[in-house]
């Protein structure tokens, strides 16, 4: 066989691996809508922009403009609507965006293991399969709604990012203009993207490039201005537009209580979760389980910071103070979009060690160490195969996201199609 022909076969095994992924991702998809609000809440906002009443709440009587999320995902969505107008034969095409965005979250995944922290091919495929398999993306895929997008966007943010910034000597003021759009990019998604700016201007006042630094970050403010101006002028609340922080849930915690209580279940349950959707049994372990995984995760953290760029580091330790410090909700659903680095970090920590004894001489001591690390080294090795196990297993019984929701949230699930329906005959 010529050698050219032999080489092209890892590309074909990755391309076909990717194209049997997107076939069981778009299989595993439903019907269903509006199961956790937020999925009918982005698709009738869709719908209003597509039928150009604008980005308003037309299911509130009198129609309402709508200022607590960022307009994009919502735009994105609105063109399904002019190909597919027939509602509700058309929600399954609304969720094929989720596959392609899952999709190319594991290969940006990949790239980022191999172009930014120099992984063997093997550690970046191990990084990929966890993100791949990783239960909060399948189950996300299944509904119309930001994170699994916002995931992607970030991951490629970031790269791009890094990448930008390890040019030698680029002119200031369109490497600055570049910086702060890559940076805003994810912003106009959700505000859950925010700790990207502020991790960025951080990043470059550590290199000490402050000229930077300080041109970039007006850039940010600059191209954040139309949506600050936006959300004022509507709905007059300068404290609430200025933070971004729209209307949470009553909570009868008090703040440290809250803080408390986030914190410890981002350690014990959402970092964990991250990592892997098998955490679920490794927790009847005991409770040390999620507290030790999330211990793993800092010192892959810590290992990524001195062998690619702090951005990642910088960002995580940002988005986890705030999800600890101002929010209200659940952790899970806001560590999704922490599962590359979470990943990245995962495979770090634990393979780390087998891969500097490969890159060594042979000796006694290294064929000895050599077994230590290997059996480190299947730990992400056995979670990529226990995740995936279970990816099939569940994948014969859709849909996925099931396996998450309660009874209560199941029973609660509304027939979007009625609603719509039922607003329609008030208007």
């Amino acid at each position: 066989m010529p050698a050219e022909k032999f080489a092209t076969w890892p590309r074909m095994l990755h391309l076909i691996a990717l194209a049997l992924l997107a076939v069981s991702y778009w299989l595993g998809t439903t019907t269903r809508i509006d199961v956790m609000y937020d999925d009918g809440f982005y698709l009738a906002l869709s719908q209003a922009i597509a039928s150009g009443d604008g980005y308003q709440r037309t299911w509130y009587l009198p129609s309402a403009w709508e200022t607590t999320v960022p307009p994009a995902y919502a735009a994105m969505l609105a063109p399904i609507w002019w190909l597919f107008p027939d509602f509700p034969h058309n929600i399954p095409v609304f969720k094929l965006p989720n596959v392609g965005f899952a999709l190319a979250t594991v290969v940006l995944t990949h790239l980022t293991a191999t172009r930014l922290f120099q992984f063997h091919g093997w550690q970046a495929l191990l990084a990929a399969g966890l993100v791949a398999f990783s239960q909060l993306h399948i189950v996300f895929i299944d509904f119309t709604m930001i994170e699994v997008v916002l995931s992607c966007a970030l991951t490629l943010s970031m790269l791009a990012l890094s990448l930008v910034l390890q040019r030698p000597n680029p002119p200031l003021w369109p490497n600055a203009w570049l910086v702060a759009v890559l940076a805003v990019g994810p912003c106009y998604l959700k505000k859950a993207a925010f700790p990207l700016l502020v991790a960025t201007s951080l990043w470059l006042a550590l290199q000490r490039r402050w000229q930077l630094a300080v041109v970039a970050t007006g850039w940010m403010a600059g191209l954040l201005l139309p949506w600050y101006v936006y959300r004022i002028a509507l709905n007059y609340d300068v404290v609430q537009a200025v933070t971004m922080v729209g209307a949470r849930p009553v909570d009868t915690l008090t703040p440290l209580a809250r803080m408390q209580q986030n914190a410890l279940e981002l350690v014990s349950v959402s970092i964990p979760y991250s990592v892997t959707s098998v955490f679920g049994a490794l927790a009847s372990l005991g409770p040390w389980v999620g507290p030790l995984m999330s211990v793993v995760v800092l010192l892959g953290l810590g290992w990524l910071t001195r062998r690619g760029p702090a951005l990642y580091a910088l960002f995580v330790a940002t988005y986890a103070f705030l999800i600890v410090v101002i929010n209200t909700w659940d952790t899970l659903r806001f560590t999704l979009v922490l599962t590359p680095i979470i990943a990245l970090a995962w495979v770090a920590a634990t393979t780390t060690p087998l891969a500097r004894l490969l890159e060594g001489p042979s000796d006694r001591w290294h064929r000895a160490a050599w077994a230590a690390a290997l059996c480190l080294a299947l730990v992400p090795a056995g979670l990529v195969f226990w995740s995936a196990k279970r990816f099939v297993g569940i994948f014969l019984h859709p849909p996925y996201h099931d396996a998450l929701l309660s009874p209560a949230d199941r029973e609660s699930a509304e027939d979007f199609q009625a609603l719509v329906a039922w607003e329609r005959q008030q208007s």
